[in-house]
């Protein structure tokens, strides 16, 4: 599975730069040289945050990918596909993040650009709904989600909801952006820990769920009233 997910690494890489040389060589060199420009304002450490966050979410992708591939084989086709479609969401949210296609459709479809975004969680929530079960998430990956998922709620209400020349607006939305970006790595890290062997003994939250009930189950057994009086 290594070799495979290598071949396909070095595929694209090869049709990546296929295209890039076809690009200029069907063109020109001034055609093709803002594809190779170096992301440049005028001030160092440009477009900073951005950079972060999108390394971030791409990083998370790439360690989806290799625990997939890596994997045993008895793993279930269910938690392979939970792990793949994790990638393909990381990876299109950091493309998305460096490209800003959410603000290009938006302006297309003459929309505010957080119902765009409101999409892409939607469309992460359906691939969990449908293929995530209990015992393929560890508890640290799933608390990690929840918290990024706390802050990329506050940045959407911090780019929708509030005035855009609100003191410290830009700040704290675009933080709030890097660290459910953060979260979303750390979650991947867990998750791929997990799958490939490293963390099998990790509680789950399938685990979770059965400390509760079996908690619960006992505290009830407790309270429940001896039958003092019955026959016997």
């Amino acid at each position: 599975m290594v070799k495979h997910a290598l071949w396909i690494f070095f595929g694209g890489l090869v049709v990546y730069s296929a295209l890039l040389i076809g690009v200029e060589a069907g063109t020109s060199q001034e055609y093709v040289r803002h594809y190779f420009s170096d992301i440049d304002g005028g001030r160092p450490f440009f477009a900073i945050n951005t950079t972060l966050s999108m390394m971030l979410l791409a990083s998370g992708a790439v360690l989806m990918i290799f625990a997939a591939f890596a994997q045993p084989a008895s793993t279930p086709r269910r938690a392979s596909l939970l792990l793949f479609t994790q990638a393909g969401m990381l990876g299109f949210l950091a493309f998305d993040d460096r490209f800003q296609l959410h603000e290009a459709l938006a302006y297309r479809l003459n929309l505010g650009d957080h119902f765009i975004m409101a999409i892409w969680a939607l469309i992460e929530l359906i691939f969990i709904l449908v293929f995530a079960r209990r015992n393929f998430v560890p508890i640290s990956s799933f608390v990690f989600v929840v918290i990024g998922a706390v802050f990329f709620v506050i940045m959407m209400i911090f780019d929708a909801v509030l005035p855009h020349d609100m003191f410290l607006r830009l700040s704290v939305e675009d933080l709030a952006k890097s660290w459910a970006a953060a979260c979303f790595f750390a979650a991947s890290w867990c998750l791929a820990r997990y799958h490939i062997g490293l963390d099998r003994d990790a509680s789950t939250l399938a685990d979770w769920i059965d400390f509760r009930g079996g908690v619960t189950g006992a505290i009830q057994h407790l309270r429940r009233p001896a039958n003092v009086g019955r026959d016997i």
